[in-house]
């Protein structure tokens, strides 16, 4: 392997994404008054309302796996906290955590590790039945053959009082992660009532925000605490949820759900108002269809929107007032002139009909397509609240 493939090939870096990712996790929990710091007394640590501290590890595996009795990786955790001891906060209440994404398996140390405080006595006696082992197997391999890699880790505890190892083990939770972080950074994020559809760009702004906050503070040889309200206006995560919040509806999605739509073969639209005040008019069969389809496609991409957050009743009331209004206006013109024969009567309305569905509405300050201003008007012509002829409400609204 060349030097530049052996640099391209080094996953140490995936570790670190993954502490950082752990961390905005904990971020996203903070409660007034608590504190979240990096690398300070332990990769990460959290300092809570109660005065308890919660000292966190994160560990990180390319490959995944399953925590087994002989892993590396909780050794070396639990023999790092057992020599930060003199350096703990000694007014506050201490508990550690390590953060994996490995899984974890059924041997003993770890079942024992999964409910610690059932059986501190059974945890103490393995860890000094596993230094014993090693030792054992150790002390028979030929002079100059490497130990084994956790003996160090492994000695460190055995040689603990049980006070101490007590004090570790009651204090000790398994966070097992199943690369799953991201996903809950998502549900702690509609916990903040970030719409669905702005989760993934919400996350994405909310990581890069806390690497140049992460970066800046570093360049400034500053360590990494974060305050409840420091995350909300130093990081900015209260102005990026009021963003994702403020997300509005993309009316140009009517296009794509328009052409998409496939007409059932059953769909027929005989007996709807709309249908029979076109019909009066002359309006082809095929137009007809087109206007059904038209107003179908549209009732059920404003339902879509409601049922994603983004227009909601009252909106969908102020486009109808604002449709009606402006055909208001054309039917009065329509008809502004007293026609006595029939013929005339039924063109004005055909004008009146022509001329309100080339009318482009609006909502939310967005210009809605032209598709979907004619769904709008023809839904509201099947309610019936507007009309074409001179006379449709005693003819079509009873």
């Amino acid at each position: 392997m060349g030097q530049l493939e052996a640099v391209s090939a080094d996953k140490t870096s995936l570790g670190f994404e993954f502490q950082d990712l752990v961390f905005i996790e904990k971020l996203l929990e903070l409660r007034p008054g608590e504190s979240l710091g990096l690398e300070v007394f332990d990769d990460i640590h959290l300092e809570t309302i109660t005065s308890e501290v919660l000292l966190y590890q994160v560990k990180h595996s390319l490959c995944g796996g399953n925590i087994t009795d002989r892993d590396c990786d909780l050794w070396k955790t639990l023999a790092n906290w057992l020599k930060a001891f003199p350096e703990l906060p000694q007014d506050r209440e201490v508990a550690f955590r390590l953060h994996t994404n490995k899984a974890l398996n059924s041997q003993k140390l770890v079942s024992l590790l999964k409910a610690p405080e059932k059986d501190i006595k059974a945890i103490i006696a393995h860890v000094r039945e596993t230094h014993d082992d090693i030792a054992a197997t150790d002390a028979k391999k030929a002079t100059g053959a490497s130990p084994n890699p956790i003996a160090g880790h492994v000695s460190a505890l055995a040689r603990a009082s049980d006070a101490q190892l007590r004090f570790l083990f009651e204090r000790f939770e398994f966070h097992a992660d199943d690369n799953a972080i991201l996903a809950r950074i998502d549900v702690l994020l509609t916990y903040l009532s970030v719409p669905p559809t702005q989760l993934s760009a919400t996350r994405h702004q909310l990581i890069g925000a806390f690497k140049e906050y992460k970066f800046k503070t570093i360049c400034a040889n500053k360590k990494i605490n974060v305050s409840f309200d420091d995350f909300r206006n130093r990081i900015g995560l209260a102005l990026i949820v009021a963003a994702a919040r403020s997300d509005r509806a993309n009316f140009e999605e009517f296009v794509d759900r328009y052409y998409a739509y496939r007409r059932p073969q059953d769909l027929s639209f005989l007996r709807s108002r709309y249908q029979a005040q076109l019909a009066e008019l002359d309006v082809t069969c095929d137009e007809i269809i087109d206007r059904g389809i038209e107003m179908k496609v549209t009732e059920d991409f404003i339902e879509e929107l409601r049922a994603r957050g983004l227009f909601g009743h009252t909106e969908n009331v102020r486009l109808e007032n604002s449709a009606h209004s402006a055909w208001t206006e054309i039917h009065r013109d329509a008809h502004s002139e007293t026609h006595a024969d029939e013929a005339a009567q039924r063109k004005a309305a055909f004008t009146c009909y022509k001329q309100t569905i080339r009318e482009s509405l609006t909502a939310n300050q967005q210009s809605l397509p032209i598709a979907m201003s004619r769904g709008k008007f023809i839904s509201l012509s099947d309610q019936p609240r507007i009309g074409w002829a001179k006379d449709w409400e005693t003819r079509f609204k009873s």
